[in-house]
C-alpha cells in the first residue's frame, strides 16, 4: 500500500449522524427510518449479485464498478452515492488519494487471481483494503462487506452472513469486527480470515 497512510481508525466507522443530513435525497425524522430507506436500497443489490453467479461483465473488480457498487446501493437515498468523498475522515486514507488507492487495488486483485494466492487471503486482503481506503461520506463498512461476498459467489465459494445490525450497533461482535481490522491493518490476516470463516455458511 506504499505511502498511502490510513487516518486513526473511529469506532463509530460506517456510521453517519442523523444530523449529518446534506446529500439525502428524502426526508426522514429517525435513525430507525433512515437504515429502513439504506436497507431498502442495499437490499437491491445484494439480490442483483448474490442471487446469481456474477460474471466477469457484471463484477469486474475494477475502479469504475467499485464506484458504481456502492451507487446501486445507496443511490435512492444519498445523492453522493458512488462518489469519492469530498472530505478527510477520521478512518480510511487521504481524499486525495483515493483514486489511485482504488486502482491499486484493482491491479493487486486481478494479481492475487491470477497468482493462485489462497482464496481465503484474497477475500481477507480484498475486505480489509476496501475498509482501509474508505472512499465514500458514508456506507463504506456494508460497501466493503458486499463487494467481499460478491468476490466469494463469483468463485463459487460460501458467502460470509455478515451480522449487519450487530455491525451497525455498539457490540461485542462490533468490537471483534474492528479490532480484527485492526490486525489486518499490520498486514497480519488471520484474524479476519479466522472471522470470515466462522461466519461463512
Amino acid at each position: 500500500m506504499g505511502r498511502l497512510k490510513q487516518r486513526r481508525f473511529d469506532t463509530n466507522q460506517g456510521k453517519t449522524p442523523l444530523d449529518d443530513t446534506s446529500g439525502l435525497l428524502v426526508e426522514v425524522h429517525s435513525r430507525e427510518q433512515l437504515n429502513a430507506l439504506e436497507f431498502a436500497n442495499v437490499n437491491k443489490a445484494i439480490t442483483k449479485y448474490l442471487l446469481r453467479h456474477p460474471t466477469e461483465k457484471m463484477a469486474p473488480f475494477h475502479y469504475s464498478w467499485f464506484l458504481q457498487t456502492h451507487r446501486e446501493m445507496f443511490r435512492e437515498v444519498w445523492n453522493w452515492a458512488g462518489q469519492i468523498r469530498k472530505s478527510n475522515k477520521t478512518i480510511g486514507i487521504d481524499k486525495s488519494q483515493i483514486p489511485e488507492a482504488l486502482k491499486m487495488l484493482e491491479k493487486d486483485y486481478h494479481y492475487w487471481i491470477a497468482s493462485k494466492m489462497a482464496m481465503d487471503e484474497i477475500t481477507a486482503r480484498l475486505h480489509h483494503r476496501l475498509v482501509w481506503i474508505h472512499p465514500f461520506e458514508n456506507g463504506n463498512g456494508r460497501w466493503a462487506r458486499l463487494i467481499t461476498n460478491i468476490h466469494l459467489r463469483k468463485n463459487e465459494l460460501p458467502l460470509i452472513q455478515w451480522p449487519e445490525k450487530s455491525l451497525m450497533d455498539t457490540s461485542v461482535v462490533r468490537q471483534k469486527y474492528l479490532k480484527v481490522l485492526r490486525e489486518a491493518d499490520h498486514q497480519n490476516f488471520r484474524p479476519l480470515m479466522d472471522l470470515h470463516r466462522s461466519l461463512q455458511k
